[in-house]
């Protein structure tokens, strides 16, 4: 609970000015700067895979502006020639 605690500081707000890159340039460096104030809790993202409202939240900010830019329908094609 205590990483969710701490991913309840991301802003996972979206500029939609910004093209895909700059978005998730942009919450990249809004996590990172949340984890740089919590040391230890970036190796407990590491030692597992969090699920908790926040962590899903973090994870659903980054998909959205993938999917924005059309990568989940390449992603979802690729899938199939595997």
């Amino acid at each position: 609970m205590v990483l969710d605690v701490v991913l309840a500081e991301v802003n996972t707000g979206a500029d939609p000015a910004l093209g895909w890159a700059a978005q998730v340039t942009s919450l990249a460096h809004r996590l990172r700067s949340v984890l740089e104030q919590h040391p230890g809790i970036a190796g407990m993202l590491r030692a597992r895979n969090p699920v908790s409202p926040h962590a899903l939240a973090v994870t659903e900010a980054f998909l959205a502006a993938l999917q924005a830019a059309g990568l989940a329908t390449l992603i979802t094609g690729l899938q199939g020639c595997g």
